[in-house]
């Protein structure tokens, strides 16, 4: 874990078209996505953009969908993130920051 890594979070109601369109602007398949996720599905996915070092972590509950980016990342770092994350029973920041630290054996502060 670099001294640069950061962890941002966004999320949206599934069937506000706009937010939707804002929390998954910069996940590759978007388009995909966003279908999926209007059609119900729940679940976890993740990808890694290498040429920015950003782990890109999303959940939904066919209700809402969040998105976690994680900054500074290395590809192990990032892989070893999405592993803890289909550990996870419940979500939020505070599970998606906990998750993070034992990846990456450290911890995250929240920031306002």
């Amino acid at each position: 874990m670099g001294s640069a890594t950061r962890i941002y979070s966004v999320m949206a109601q599934i069937d506000n078209a706009e937010a939707m369109t804002s929390v998954l602007a910069l996940i590759r398949d978007r388009d995909k996505l966003a279908e999926r996720l209007r059609n119900g599905e729940t679940g976890f996915a993740f990808e890694y953009n290498e040429k920015v070092r950003t782990g890109r972590y999303v959940v939904s509950d066919a209700i809402t969908v969040m998105c976690f980016s994680v900054t500074d990342l290395t590809p192990h770092e990032a892989h070893a993130i999405a592993a803890e994350c289909r550990k996870l029973s419940e979500w939020g920041h505070t599970e998606f920051q906990a998750a993070a630290g034992r990846a990456l054996g450290g911890s995250f502060e929240r920031l306002q």
